[in-house]
């Protein structure tokens, strides 16, 4: 009697928790190739007040005082 119920149960509970799981991962990858030195793109993208120079959509920052801790 138990086995038969039992067998119903995960019947039903397995898709469901398969369900849950969710959607997998995405992973978008995007490369380019520029025609520039590496040190020279290092130096345009390593400071990160200058990120509005080659991000369009970043509107341009600007550091204020040299404390290390900062939000």
């Amino acid at each position: 009697m138990y086995q038969p119920l039992c067998t119903l149960i995960v019947l039903i509970i397995l898709p469901v928790t398969v369900l849950a799981h969710g959607p997998s991962r995405q992973k978008v990858t995007r490369e380019i190739t520029l025609n520039a030195p590496a040190v020279m793109v290092w130096d345009l993208i390593s400071d990160f007040c200058s990120i509005a120079q080659w991000h369009p959509s970043v509107m341009p920052s600007r550091l204020v005082g040299l404390d290390p801790l900062r939000s």
